[in-house]
């Protein structure tokens, strides 16, 4: 053995509430995008149209809370506040 060392289960730092609070979010995350798709699809949004919207709305949410965070600076331009908005 060379001192390699795989590992075989969940990373010890995560306390098992993170894993069940990441989850809930997970599943909370699918719950809301799977009713965004039934409500555009009552109004009769295509299918693509339906999945833009919903992928342009999910990046711009995610790049606020990187920014918001602290992750990444706003100025770097890597999320604009028009990210995903079709006119």
């Amino acid at each position: 053995m060379t001192g390699h060392h795989e590992s075989t289960g969940p990373d010890p730092a995560l306390s098992s509430d993170s894993v069940r609070r990441v989850t809930q979010y997970q599943t909370a995350g699918v719950n809301a995008r799977l009713k965004v798709f039934a409500l555009l699809e009552a109004q009769g949004v295509p299918a693509s149209e339906a999945d833009d919207l919903v992928a342009g709305a999910v990046a711009g949410a995610q790049c606020q809370v990187v920014e918001l965070g602290g992750m990444a600076p706003a100025s770097r331009g890597r999320c604009s506040r028009t990210a995903g908005m079709t006119v």
